[in-house]
């Protein structure tokens, strides 16, 4: 924890928002655009914290997704960085924390809206071009929501590629998967992102984590045990069908974020869906009453566009309808007038005084009138 922080130049700390072991997170205020920012200020001593440092950044430097928070700036202090990122609002702990408080469940539309933005965002990760990127930190602290519904990852000091022989951070152990946590030297992989999606899926869905481990070995044991138990029976078969597929122990047949951003696949958090099979699994589902869920998402969320219908198709009568003839109307209107830019009438209107000038002087020609001397009264 850093004891009385300094603020950066051109800006000022408003509140700590978090504490951890690698750095503190505080709110910060621009000085003259008066926009607020999250600031992760971190003690570079050691190489090893500089490298870290170093890290973090370059990931966040790479993504441009609307689920992962953007980096303005990283400014240097006397021993310390300061990584200026946008503000992405409050943690899912803090969310979950408060409707335990008020005594009611997580809201079901904004479970749907944080596990697909989350699985948006691991896609965008995983399929990187330069190789896949592990986030390898993915917990309720570490993904934020703010007011509006808005969705984003945050902490990418723990990405790593999953080619890169760098060293690997230690991560909750409630969070880790089963080829994780009996080797704790693997690192972090694409998988391991899905498995601890999941469990935050559990603890959005029923308050708590699946496993109550607090150390490595309890944890291998704990998650044998917890295969065992089919994750409860107080859950929907499609939410728990879909759980048992997050947290499948075989990583070869746990399914993938790509998979995830089918809207089939994550229907069954908002009601009902029986495409979920057909995306997830070929097999039969169990038989078991389907619990309804009704989507309706509160204000302020964003406005979704409902879904299309096409237009019924309705058959042609079996019998052809008479039609009587239409009446031929025949009506003389004049043609209309062309139209005409400011030039061109003003070419016509010479021309028509022309022609009447022309015609003026043939009528008189013509009736032996003269001009000149030849006129009445002249000498």
């Amino acid at each position: 924890m850093i004891r009385s922080p300094t603020a950066p130049d051109g800006y000022s700390i408003v509140r700590q928002i978090s504490s951890g072991g690698f750095g503190d997170v505080f709110e910060l205020r621009h000085n003259r655009s008066r926009v607020h920012y999250a600031g992760k200020m971190i003690q570079c001593l050691t190489p090893k914290a500089q490298e870290q440092i170093d890290r973090e950044v370059a990931r966040l430097r790479m993504f441009n997704h609307p689920g992962i928070v953007k980096l303005k700036e990283v400014k240097s202090m006397a021993n310390m960085k300061v990584i200026v990122m946008e503000l992405g609002g409050q943690s899912l702990a803090e969310k979950v924390q408060y409707y335990k408080g008020l005594g009611d469940d997580f809201p079901r539309n904004l479970v749907y809206q944080v596990i697909k933005t989350a699985s948006s965002a691991l896609n965008a990760m995983h399929s990187c071009s330069g190789g896949p990127v592990a986030h390898g930190d993915i917990k309720l602290e570490n993904i934020l929501l703010d007011d509006e519904g808005n969705v984003k990852l945050c902490d990418l000091g723990a990405a790593v590629r999953e080619d890169d022989t760098a060293s690997h951070s230690v991560m909750t152990y409630i969070y880790m998967s089963p080829e994780r946590a009996n080797s704790p030297s693997l690192q972090a992989t694409a998988q391991a992102d899905v498995w601890a999606l999941g469990v935050v899926l559990h603890q959005l869905l029923f308050g708590k984590p699946h496993l109550q481990s607090t150390s490595l070995p309890q944890l291998v044991k704990d998650i044998d045990d917890f295969r065992v138990q089919m994750i409860g029976h107080e859950c929907g078969q499609n939410e728990r069908f879909l759980l048992m597929k997050l947290l499948d122990p075989n990583p070869r047949t746990r399914i993938t974020s790509y998979q995830l951003c089918d809207p089939d696949t994550l229907r069954c958090l908002v009601n009902s869906a029986d495409d979920v099979w057909r995306v997830l699994d070929s097999g039969t589902p169990p038989q078991q009453p389907q619990q309804q869920y009704e989507y309706n998402p509160p204000l302020p969320l964003r406005y979704q566009p409902p879904e299309y219908s096409p237009p019924q198709y309705s058959p042609p009568p079996s019998q052809p309808i008479e039609r009587q003839p239409a009446r031929r109307i025949v009506e003389t209107r004049p043609a209309p007038e062309p139209r005409m830019n400011f030039m061109e009438r003003g070419l016509r209107d010479y021309h028509e005084r022309a022609m009447a000038v022309m015609q003026n002087s043939r009528d008189r020609r013509n009736r032996g009138e003269r001009r000149g001397r030849d006129r009445v009264g002249f000498d």
